[in-house]
């Protein structure tokens, strides 16, 4: 089971802020799964330009933690957060808005 933890992706973003996105992998008791992981989280502006936190991790026991900042220069709009649990191929996907100016 693939969870994006509630409120995992910032309720809001604002530029030149930092922002952090948590993921989870738990099992049918809603355990973290034990060992490494890989995943792959993509994040997507408002314009839908992949920004450049996204890329494929390694997930340690069931828990991995993103941490980033919104520049001052980045578009504004709903912004979107995947990841993709590569061993099972599920995928979870969240939304969060960016002021636009």
């Amino acid at each position: 089971m693939l969870l994006v933890t509630p409120h995992a992706a910032p309720e809001t973003a604002e530029r030149g802020r930092p922002f952090a996105i948590t993921a989870r992998i738990l099992d049918a008791a809603k355990v973290p799964v034990a060992g490494l992981l890989p995943i792959r989280v993509t994040i997507r502006d408002g314009q839908g330009a992949v920004s450049e936190y996204s890329d494929t991790f390694a997930m340690k026991d069931g828990v991995f933690t993103l941490n980033g900042w919104v520049a001052l220069n980045d578009t504004g709009g709903t912004w979107s957060v995947t990841v993709e649990d590569l061993a099972s191929g599920r995928t979870v996907r969240e939304y969060f808005p960016v002021p636009v100016r």
